[in-house]
């Protein structure tokens, strides 16, 4: 999705930008944030954000909601915690460890669960809030970034991208 939204000449933000997290600084409601100011499409930690304040303070953003399946998702983040505490000197699963310098790299079946059901719960307060009215729906995609092809993307980020947001159909060009 960056390189989508960069070949569409949008600065992207992945994770942290400008030496901050963006999706942190939504909870601050910092909108003078040189992350949220000096971008147009962010990207990761997304499920971190206040997007209600996000769309209250910016009322002309678009939003996606990147999805996979559930079990790539979670073999992908318990791999990156394991690595994590590996090179943290822990070892590789497992929740507490007293090398680990962070606090927060658990990948034990618990912290796994607690995962699972976060990510449901926030998947559930999004779709809520957008389905809320038909101008927060025609703001919003939700994006499933396994399997898709780069036409479908673009398909997609034409729709939310599109000019005119009171209308369902975008007259913009599709990009392959």
């Amino acid at each position: 999705l960056s390189k989508l939204f960069t070949e569409r000449g949008y600065k992207t933000c992945h994770g942290e930008c400008a030496g901050e997290t963006w999706s942190t600084m939504t909870h601050a409601h910092k909108a003078d944030s040189k992350s949220l100011r000096d971008h147009d499409a962010f990207m990761d930690h997304g499920d971190h954000t206040d997007f209600e304040w996000l769309n209250q303070t910016y009322p002309t953003a678009r939003f996606v909601l990147n999805t996979r399946s559930l079990r790539n998702w979670v073999v992908s983040k318990a791999d990156h915690m394991r690595r994590k505490r590996v090179s943290a000197g822990c070892p590789p699963w497992g929740s507490d460890c007293a090398k680990d310098p962070h606090g927060f790299v658990s990948n034990s079946n618990t912290t796994i669960r607690r995962w699972i059901i976060s990510q449901a719960e926030h998947q559930r307060r999004v779709l809520d809030f957008f389905n809320g009215s038909r101008s927060l729906r025609n703001r919003f995609v939700v994006v499933d970034v396994e399997g898709q092809s780069v036409r479908s993307l673009n398909l997609l980020l034409d729709w939310v991208t599109r000019s005119d947001v009171s209308t369902r159909k975008t007259t913009d060009p599709v990009r392959t």
